[in-house]
């Protein structure tokens, strides 16, 4: 099973400005396709930590998905900073920035820095945007497949979906149930007395309105059994 690591940028993520739904979202669908999510981090707007941070994904993920930062401004530094992290070249793209100023054209005059946008990471293969101007891109750098995809959620969920595919060919299963009238230490008291094999996950959360969530999860290996 693949591993991944979800990174989020944006320093209105990090100084608890905007409520964090890509990575929710992101890691729920990588979890249904049959990746396993090892971790999800966020970080700023800042060169090195995004660098760094795809660094030591590498170190044990074999899926990268990295959310933000591809726009055309000084602070959207998710292309150089994967350039980096891999020793790749950034490549200007002329038919990629005619495309771009295209879309714009629809609805305002383009502006100068659309080139920014036009810059693709050295044999990376470009993940179209149904809905905004700023293309994902996914690069392969031996077992591993790391994606970029842009942040406004209604450009990323479309584009994750078009790629989901190439990550797994398998999916999980997951059973969700809901508890009432017992405390969530009592119902995982009980459940710990069953025969559980060790490859299926059961966790619990306790909520104020719900009772308690009781959740089975079979790896995409063991699903059919």
């Amino acid at each position: 099973m693949r591993k991944a690591t979800v990174i989020t940028t944006g320093s209105e993520i990090v100084e608890g400005l905007i409520i964090n739904s890509n990575a929710q979202h992101i890691c729920r669908r990588l979890t249904e396709t049959g990746v396993s999510v090892a971790r999800s981090i966020s970080v700023g707007d800042d060169l090195e930590s995004i660098e760094k941070a795809i660094c030591e994904a590498f170190e044990d993920s074999t899926v990268i998905v990295v959310s933000g930062g591809l726009g055309p401004t000084k602070d959207d530094l998710t292309r150089e900073a994967v350039a980096r992290s891999l020793n790749r070249k950034l490549l200007f793209d002329p038919a990629l920035e005619n495309c771009i100023k295209e879309k714009i054209s629809k609805f305002h005059k383009a502006p100068a820095n659309t080139r920014k946008q036009a810059m693709v990471i050295e044999n990376a293969e470009l993940i179209e945007n149904p809905v905004g101007t700023a293309p994902g891109q996914l690069i392969r750098d031996g077992d591993v497949i790391l994606i970029l995809l842009p942040g406004p959620p209604q450009e990323m969920e479309p584009m994750l979906e078009s790629v989901l595919s190439k990550l797994s060919d398998k999916r999980n299963c997951s059973i969700n149930m809901l508890f009432f009238g017992i405390p969530e230490a009592s119902l995982d008291e009980l459940v710990q007395k069953l025969p559980i094999p060790e490859w299926l996950k059961i966790t619990t959360q306790e909520t104020h309105t719900e009772g308690v969530k009781l959740r089975l999860h079979a790896p995409n290996e063991y699903s059919a059994e």
